[in-house]
């Protein structure tokens, strides 16, 4: 359960910014599409140095620090407009913090924590199912997006609350799994199913 609120909240917030963040790049901020396509462009380099770094810190001892960071990264790049209104300058760093914290704190740890935390039979479903209810949510609010942009900086103090929920959720459960977040072994040898 707590892998599929985790997902589902953090999906919410990479999902509008998926979706609608040219939209407010261009409507809220006044940036030109191609302005806001080449700030995306620009970052994208980082954003796939870090899931490198992430590959190489997954399996180790440090996981839970990276995730750490990577929530308040995350939280911070819809707190960040939501507190200082929506520049230039306050997208460039909500987009470099969205970089840092997706890669630490979003998808891929999740689908890390589903194969460790279910039995080999059994995870691809899990895992089809988190994924596939995160994206039915995330739809639904994409029906009430535009309305709810009408005042963005609510928005995005919204979407901030939800990532930080969602990481709360599965900081408190993984954590008690030791440094790695690893699902304890029963003496049969099987994995034992978590939350």
């Amino acid at each position: 359960m707590s892998l599929l609120v985790f997902y589902s909240l953090t999906n919410l917030a990479a999902n509008t910014k998926g979706q609608f963040g040219t939209y407010v790049n261009v409507n809220v901020v006044g940036l030109t599409v191609q302005q806001s396509s080449l700030i995306s462009l620009l970052t994208l380099p980082i954003s796939i140095a870090l899931a490198v770094w992430f590959l190489r810190i997954v399996d180790g001892r440090r996981r839970m620090l990276f995730f750490t960071l990577g929530v308040v990264s995350l939280t911070a790049a819809f707190a960040v407009p939501a507190i200082f209104g929506f520049t230039l300058v306050t997208v460039l760093i909500a987009q470099l913090l969205f970089g840092f914290g997706s890669a630490f704190a979003f998808e891929g740890i999740m689908k890390v924590w589903t194969q460790e935390s279910f039995p080999t039979l059994l995870r691809s479903s899990a895992q089809g199912a988190i994924i596939a209810a995160a994206r039915v949510i995330a739809a639904a609010l994409a029906l009430w997006t535009p309305a709810l942009l009408a005042t963005p900086q609510v928005m995005y103090a919204i979407l901030a609350v939800a990532v930080l929920v969602g990481a709360l959720v599965a900081g408190f459960t993984f954590r008690s799994r030791g440094g790695t977040g690893r699902a304890p072994r029963d003496p049969v040898g099987e994995e034992s199913v978590a939350v």
